[in-house]
């Protein structure tokens, strides 16, 4: 039903996000932001009714040591719109949104993003930083 087509990631993406707010606060010393972009996209077996990705899957970083660090909410203001606003998406529909994970530095590199159903077993890795 969904469709991903993932951006490059940035594994230090406090000044993006600095410049897309003032106000965004740094991360903790010994933290990244790490940010990327991805296009979502619904297919045609999203149905008539259409499907709210927020309802479908979540997103997260698996760093290089092994733990998953959500990609919602705590890296304050983004670039664009974050994937968890998109909305309602219909048959054929496609929008660009911004993720963000706080992971310990050290686990930044090698790392990937995981894309997890909230329904069944599907589950997708995109290259991270």
């Amino acid at each position: 039903m969904w469709t991903f087509t993932w951006d490059a990631t940035n594994g230090d993406g406090w000044a993006e996000i600095q410049k897309a707010n003032e106000y965004n606060e740094a991360p903790a010393a010994g933290q990244s932001f790490v940010l990327s972009s991805t296009t979502v996209g619904a297919d045609a077996g999203v149905g008539a009714e259409g499907g709210d990705p927020v309802a479908s899957f979540t997103i997260s970083y698996v760093g290089s040591d092994g733990n998953t660090y959500p990609a919602i909410g705590d890296c304050g203001v983004l670039p664009g719109k974050a994937v968890y606003e998109i909305g309602r998406m219909y048959a054929n529909a496609s929008q660009k949104g911004y993720v963000c994970s706080v992971v310990p530095t050290e686990a930044v590199a090698g790392g990937t993003w995981n894309v997890q159903a909230l329904v069944g077993s599907g589950t997708a890795f995109f290259a991270g930083a």
